[in-house]
């Protein structure tokens, strides 16, 4: 399984923390803890990476992840290029996370049903 793409059960006891203070003082945008999966997402919209920004937060995310896998997502909008940088992450688009997340949100549970309100908000800012 893809890594970036959750499992139903893990998006089912997802806790979503927007603003994440870290150990380190600095904030990470969103953090995502699932019981096999701690993602720590970067959102870059008319705004460029501070320094050592990315260093900081994967050494937070080694830090904190305990055992489970962990994810440094810098999230920009399709077309934006990434930085450069010595820690491993992944940069995705606006775009790819609706078409990697759109499956998910076919169920009724209220999970699925709001993950499908958040895209079809995302999609329109797409637009």
């Amino acid at each position: 399984m893809n890594k970036l793409v959750p499992g139903r059960a893990d998006l089912q006891k997802a806790e979503v923390t927007p603003e994440y203070t870290l150990s380190n003082g600095r904030r990470v945008d969103v953090r995502v803890s699932m019981p096999s999966l701690l993602v720590f997402i970067e959102v870059k919209v008319d705004a460029s990476e501070g320094k050592k920004q990315l260093e900081d937060y994967y050494a937070a995310l080694e830090h904190e992840r305990s055992g489970r896998d962990g994810i440094l997502v810098y999230l920009t909008l399709p077309g934006h290029e990434a930085p450069t940088s010595p820690v491993p992450y992944e940069h995705i688009t606006f775009d790819q996370i609706l078409e990697a997340w759109i499956p998910l949100s076919d169920g009724s549970d209220y999970a699925s049903q709001y993950l499908a309100r958040f895209l079809k908000s995302l999609a329109l800012l797409l637009e």
